[in-house]
């Protein structure tokens, strides 16, 4: 009996290529060895003779048949697999329809296939009968649904567990950058920048939805903002580029990585963090941690810390300004922190005066982590956000952000978590300068938030932190903690409004030496 190297050949039109993929990792995650042309077909191959050979070497042939019926070389692969059949009874071809596909007797399937017993995805690719049925007869055995390995149905439904079960730690991470530009018709044109990722660019409508519309409460549900910005962020070939890269980086157990690269006016209102594909929000998933990416021409080098990493924390509550509760607020912080500071991993030290002298004062000792609690505020006419420090009076002194971002990057700051209102609001906002200016990594807070939410974010998210995860898979970490605090609802939008700036281009800010 001869050997065969591929358990399965997908035959597909081109136009069915997305949801092909879906069901091609499906097929190995379930363990089964599959040619597709995108994943097996290289540059400056004889994609012909490639195809032939492919299909010689593989025990049975999938022919799918979608909205847009049999393709041209599609068709010859069909008639090639037939014939083959008819040599050798045991070599399998399977009539696959997928979402859309016409009635088999209406023209869906051609004659010669109706014949063969077909496998029916016409009710949704995560049917889970069908895609069984579909396994065993590439395998020629049932499948055990107990045995049955994770579909795509099933992955999301892990995710949305009320208790987020803990991620396992995705330690490298491949970028696909879009570079996001305002037209002069008012259109956004979304284009792929990632060297790696293919060429890929298309034109859409200019989501309606900002950060405003998400805090004053408007009609739109979560999920619609979501689904809108996903569209929008997502034009059809940008969205196929993603799911080939995605697919690549899960094979090689790699995460990856969404940068966004504004280039107009505006573009930063707009949540994207919100941004949802197949019923997914991409910035809960660690495998698609979202960023707003701000180009180094040097990157920063990471820093090796000996000992524990020192977070400074600096609470500001001038008495011309509603005021904070201090002590409840330190309270708070430290309460969250201090697994971590018991098992010697982070030290937390406080500023005693929330004062320009006094921060440079304390900086010069070595510190990794500004932990900011205060007020913030964002001119927009201005473009220009700033920090409401204390002077000697205690009274309001405003920090701008470009020179809060001199003191903090002179003395090898790493990350500058901003827990104040607005700081994560637009371009020309306190995290974004900072990170323009040479601060690895910003977290600012686009509009306010409840403090079991901040302290639900913040516990999860320094864990992730000093265990050496990538600062925006931390992020993922804190977004979901944020969902577990809300009732396991992630329909609430709180765990949109942290915004991450980043400039470190593999995300991670220090490690233990």
């Amino acid at each position: 009996m001869k050997d065969f190297d591929f358990d399965v050949f997908l035959s597909h039109n081109k136009a069915d290529q997305a949801a092909v993929e879906v069901l091609a990792s499906q097929l190995e995650k379930s363990g089964l060895k599959v040619w597709l042309d995108r994943w097996n077909l290289l540059p400056g191959d004889p994609w012909q003779d490639e195809i032939e050979e492919a299909l010689d070497r593989s025990r049975t042939v999938a022919v799918f048949v979608g909205p847009s019926g049999i393709g041209g070389w599609h068709n010859e692969e069909m008639r090639s697999a037939l014939e083959t059949r008819i040599v050798d009874r045991n070599r399998r071809v399977i009539p696959v329809l997928l979402p859309g596909a016409v009635e088999p007797d209406k023209g869906g399937l051609p004659r010669f296939l109706r014949r063969l017993h077909w496998v029916d995805f016409r009710n949704g690719l995560e049917d889970e009968t069908t895609f069984n049925l579909f396994v065993a007869g590439i395998t020629g055995r049932p499948v055990k649904s107990d045995l049955r390995t994770t579909t795509f149905k099933d992955q999301k439904a892990v995710e949305r567990k009320s208790d987020f079960a803990p991620a396992t730690r995705i330690r490298t991470y491949r970028d696909f950058d879009l570079r996001l530009a305002r037209t002069s018709d008012d259109k956004l044109e979304v284009e792929i920048i990632s060297p790696h990722s293919g060429d890929g660019r298309g034109i859409t409508s200019m989501p309606t939805y900002t950060t405003a519309s998400i805090e004053s409460g408007q009609d739109a549900s979560l999920q619609q903002i979501g689904e809108e910005i996903g569209q929008a962020l997502f034009p059809e070939e940008v969205r196929r580029r993603f799911e080939t890269s995605l697919h690549d980086a899960t094979k090689a157990g790699e995460g990856l990585r969404v940068r966004l690269r504004f280039h107009g006016k505006g573009l930063a209102n707009i949540p994207w963090e919100a941004a949802r594909l197949d019923e997914d929000y991409l910035a809960l998933r660690p495998a698609t941690p979202l960023v707003r990416y701000v180009p180094a021409s040097e990157p920063p080098r990471k820093l090796s810390i000996p000992g524990p990493v020192h977070v400074l924390g600096i609470i500001s509550s001038p008495l011309d300004q509603a005021p904070l509760a201090v002590d409840e607020e330190k309270a708070r912080l430290e309460q969250v922190l201090a697994p971590l500071i018991k098992s010697g991993r982070l030290r937390l030290t406080w500023l005693e005066k929330a004062t320009t002298p006094a921060l440079q004062e304390t900086l010069r000792q070595g510190v990794h982590v500004v932990h900011y609690i205060g007020h913030g505020d964002y001119e927009a006419k201005k473009q220009e956000g700033e920090l409401l420090f204390e002077d000697e009076a205690n009274t309001t002194s405003p920090v701008k952000a470009g020179w809060l971002a001199a003191l903090l990057r002179d003395h090898g700051v790493r990350l500058a978590f901003l827990n104040a209102c607005r700081t994560g609001h637009a371009a020309g906002g306190v995290a974004e300068v900072l990170v323009r200016r040479e601060v690895p990594a910003a977290l600012g807070i686009q509009v306010s938030v409840r403090d079991d939410v901040a302290t639900a974010f913040s516990e999860t998210f320094y864990a992730a932190l000093v265990d050496g995860w990538p600062v925006d898979a931390a992020v993922v970490e804190g977004r979901k903690a944020i969902v577990n605090a809300l009732n396991n609802d992630p329909s609430q939008p709180d765990w949109v409004h942290p915004v991450l700036y980043m400039r470190a281009p593999d995300g991670v800010l220090f490690g233990q030496g």
